[in-house]
């Protein structure tokens, strides 16, 4: 999708990566990887543990741009992630609010698309109608939450 003065995007947008399990202790990624999460939980009897990052663009930018800043970030540490997908799910979390009725093209990267193979994570896309309350029916929530 181009973002030419003549068409305005209509769309908002987040995306998170997450490295999830039920051994999982996020300080011992945080160590392994040499980045600091925007999420963490330890795992609990009940609970998988989280290590989480979001993308640093706003809700106004384009999907491909927030796939692309957090591909720059993971991309140094792919041998580590890939040692770490043996035994925990890892996952790309794409939320996108667009307006009821709209139809919104995406393109995804060919690079996720190898990246995301190469550490055996899922893509998962949340596309969902704004509200007409101007309201979120969720994906800020699910950027707190996270997959899952």
């Amino acid at each position: 999708m181009s973002d030419t003065p003549e068409s305005k995007q209509n769309y908002t947008a987040w995306l998170l990566f997450a490295i999830s399990g039920p051994e999982l202790n996020p300080e011992l990624i945080t160590q392994m990887l040499g980045i600091d999460p925007d999420r963490k939980l330890q795992a609990l009897a009940d609970r998988d543990g989280v290590w989480q990052i979001n993308s640093t663009l706003g809700a106004d930018q384009k999907i491909e741009d927030h796939l692309r800043e957090i591909l720059h970030r993971l991309l140094p540490v792919r041998r580590k992630l890939r040692e770490l997908a043996r035994d925990l799910k890892l996952e790309f979390y794409c939320a996108v609010e667009k307006e009821p009725g709209a139809h919104v093209l995406f393109v995804m990267p060919s690079r996720l698309m190898l990246f995301a193979g190469y550490l055996d994570a899922s893509v998962i896309w949340d596309v969902s109608d704004r509200r007409g309350d101007g309201q979120s029916p969720g994906i800020a929530g699910a950027i707190q939450s996270g997959p899952g």
